[in-house]
């Protein structure tokens, strides 16, 4: 089925994407620059590529934001503190740098605000650059030294991948009618890192994103925000939940089940 095979090769793909790398600049003789509000774009010689990927990551910033309900500081990502996007000349070029694997779009590393991808790359302006910014922002406001529940984690940056989405909420639903779900008190507590099983890992992602679509949208983006306040301030997820879902989804098991009459009832 080609759908699934698209959705696994992506999921895989991010699995590394995301990890916190140093991302090795060329000769910065050779880099020419783009400076927009939030981002500094560097490049070799495809300025038109460049322009296209500042403009594309701006909206992405204002959607992601909104999405979220994360409020801003004013200097945030501003000035000294812009984020930072290497645009290689080739792939070649960009996996010597970088030591991405030869099937990386992009890479990024979220302390030092930086993500890295080479000029051309289709799917990085649709797919992994929303993605690797979502983490970044999503980091930032959590803190990078808390320890981030891996599906959380995961389920936001996959959910702002605008370009897969709906594909991978309608496989949740596929494997939801096969009764094929990761048990939610299971899945909050997997390390999917440590998972050999690809199909486990697969649905580990997929239904990650689903549980993210459904607290954002049956309950909005600002209390969903709160919840993630919470989990930053070192609370448990059923601590989180009691906070800021006391009368709807308390608990696991309660948000487990509204989750699946969400699913039933269809998105």
């Amino acid at each position: 089925m080609n759908g699934k095979r698209k959705i696994v090769s992506g999921f895989l793909s991010f699995m590394l994407l995301a990890s916190t790398i140093c991302v090795a600049a060329e000769k910065k003789s050779g880099w020419k620059e783009i400076k927009k509000k939030h981002f500094i774009i560097y490049y070799v010689n495809d300025r038109e590529f460049a322009q296209r990927v500042g403009s594309k990551a701006e909206g992405y910033y204002t959607k992601i934001g909104k999405d979220l309900g994360f409020t801003r500081r004013d200097n945030f990502w501003l000035w000294d503190n812009r984020a930072k996007i290497y645009i290689y000349s080739s792939r070649e070029s960009f996996i010597k740098a970088s030591g991405a694997p030869v099937w990386a779009a992009g890479k990024a590393n979220p302390k030092q605000r930086l993500i890295a991808t080479y000029q051309g790359s289709k799917r990085f302006i649709d797919s992994v650059l929303p993605h690797e910014m979502t983490h970044l922002i999503f980091m930032e406001f959590i803190g990078f030294k808390k320890s981030i529940p891996l599906w959380l984690n995961e389920g936001v940056a996959q959910w702002e991948d605008f370009s897969r989405r709906d594909d991978i909420l309608s496989f949740v639903k596929v494997i939801f009618t096969k009764g094929r779900l990761i048990p939610l008190a299971q899945l909050v507590n997997l390390d999917v890192r440590k998972v050999d099983d690809a199909g486990i890992a697969l649905v580990f992602y997929a239904q990650s994103v689903s549980v993210v679509d459904f607290m954002i949208t049956k309950y909005g983006a600002d209390r969903f925000r709160k919840f993630c306040g919470q989990l930053r301030d070192e609370k448990s997820v059923d601590e989180a939940l009691q906070f800021t879902y006391p009368k709807e989804v308390s608990t696991i098991e309660t948000l487990e089940k509204s989750w699946h009459g969400y699913l039933k009832d269809g998105r």
